[in-house]
């Protein structure tokens, strides 16, 4: 059956996405930061008077690298072979508002001298979004908070249990052995020789070449970087700043949104992913 409830980011996903699944679903009102989404779809899907196809999309932001797939979103979670949500195949939702397509829909500015200012916007900033990257990916990979554990291992599991050793040596060379465990776990990660050989990866990637093409500089980049590397064009064309203009496309999606599906084929992707479902 298709998706009954669909859970997002933030308020200007809602009132983008209402107009674009109006009639096919329902978009819940309430904000969820990214890492609640899945936890609440979990949690909706596990009440019995709660939506039994409850999901979520979320921005891909610098999580994950881009899929190879670019024509619909990607499976961002799963729960006994269901899908609980997807993510973006661009960086987040303002990589869509400045999609040259829209853009020319929303304003008539000339495609191709949008898509050379993007290119260029994407050159000036590609230093900072790789080594965005670089920070986005350590963090993946960073040991979470419940492998630096409060109760030693083997209290682990049992409410009313005490380590053998009260003393206050030996509770305090268990509190400095868990920290000093944890901490190598993070030192690992953070050194300044895993980060310099990820921004050296990501800096080999993210290249004028690289970005010579639009759709890379859409998938790859922040769209709000984009947008601010935008400005010096905007302010000399006496054209829209950021905030405005992402307030007439969102304006102009709500009122065209049968037009926005066709410029944003991921888009209309996605309304079938949700009808689709089982």
């Amino acid at each position: 059956m298709p998706v009954s409830r669909l859970l997002l980011e933030g308020k200007l996903d809602y009132e983008i996405f209402v107009p674009l699944l109006a009639g096919l679903t329902t978009i819940d009102p309430r904000p969820t930061s990214k890492g609640s989404l899945a936890p609440r779809v979990r949690d909706l899907r596990s009440d019995p008077r709660g939506p039994q196809t409850a999901c979520y999309v979320r921005d891909r932001d610098f999580d994950f690298l881009p899929s190879a797939d670019l024509t619909q979103p990607t499976v961002d979670s799963t729960a006994g072979g269901a899908t609980l949500g997807w993510r973006w195949c661009r960086h987040e939702i303002e990589n869509y508002l400045i999609d040259p397509g829209l853009i020319h829909a929303v304003f008539g500015w000339d495609r191709a001298a949008f898509e050379a200012q993007l290119v260029m916007a994407a050159r000036s900033i590609k230093h900072y979004q790789a080594a965005r990257w670089t920070v986005g990916q350590s963090r993946q990979v960073l040991p979470p908070a419940r492998e630096f554990p409060s109760k030693p291992a083997e209290c682990a599991g049992h409410d009313f249990r005490l380590p053998a050793d009260l003393t206050e040596t030996g509770t305090a060379g268990w509190a400095q052995a868990q920290a000093a465990t944890f901490l190598a776990n993070v030192q690992t990660v953070l050194a300044p020789v895993a980060l310099t050989t990820s921004l050296t990866v990501h800096s080999a990637r993210l290249t004028d070449a690289f970005f010579g093409d639009v759709t890379n500089v859409l998938v790859w980049c922040s769209g709000k970087d984009l947008l601010a590397g935008l400005v010096p064009w905007l302010q000399a064309t006496h054209r829209p700043q950021p905030s405005q203009l992402r307030v007439r496309v969102r304006d102009w999606i709500m009122v065209n949104p049968d037009q926005t599906l066709v410029l944003l084929p991921e888009w209309g992707a996605f309304r079938h992913l949700l009808r689709a479902y089982t």
